[in-house]
């Protein structure tokens, strides 16, 4: 996710005060504060509603550490869903688990 000093380093390029973008994104200032100060990471939520406000993608912010972003998103859509939908999601990953080691299987056997 966006760390505090990437947070930090946006806003002081695009001359964005802690406060304008906390009140726009309608986060806490203290809670931008927080992040900054401490370096920590931003959720998700958090993160698409700044990259709103700063008419970027949240994949731009993000970019340093997509696998997270996609991690949350993925657990975002997940939580979404009715519980037959999820065993299905479920069934599926396993499904293209079984094949992915299947190929890696056979790729070994003619190497």
């Amino acid at each position: 996710m966006i760390t505090g000093k990437k947070l930090k380093k946006i806003l002081d390029e695009k001359n964005i005060s802690v406060r304008k973008i906390a009140k726009e994104a309608e986060i806490p200032p203290t809670t931008i504060y927080s992040i900054i100060k401490r370096d920590s990471n931003i959720r998700y939520d958090y993160a698409l509603k700044i990259a709103e406000v700063l008419g970027v993608s949240a994949l731009e912010l993000c970019e340093d550490d997509l696998s997270s972003l996609m991690i949350n998103q993925l657990i975002q859509d997940f939580s979404a869903l009715n519980e037959n939908d999820k065993k299905e999601v479920i069934q599926f990953i396993k499904f293209k688990k079984e094949i992915n080691t299947d190929n890696e299987k056979s790729k070994k056997l003619y190497d």
